[in-house]
């Protein structure tokens, strides 16, 4: 049985493990997991703070997008983007 929740999960873990080899550059877009954001570079916590997203302590943000957390905290997400990208450069 297929439900969203099937697809969400499939998305995230596919996201995490193609991004779990450090060999390769993650790009991050407003599309990004904030759960494999964090994964894969957590020193953007400290950043995510600092803008006011305290992505760490909520339990939505493992499957939620930068979009979706942007639209919640009335933020502009390619503001957002181009931050995370510089850090994690």
């Amino acid at each position: 049985k297929c439900t969203i929740y099937t697809i969400i999960n499939y998305i995230y873990f596919s996201t995490v493990e193609m991004y779990s080899r450090k060999d390769s550059a993650m790009v991050i877009s407003k599309y990004s997991l904030i759960g494999a954001i964090l994964q894969y570079n957590p020193e953007t916590a400290k950043t995510f703070s600092e803008m006011g997203l305290d992505c760490v302590k909520c339990p939505s943000s493992a499957r939620e997008t930068l979009e979706q957390a942007c639209k919640v905290h009335g933020m502009d997400v390619d503001k957002v983007v181009n931050k995370l990208n510089s850090v994690t450069t």
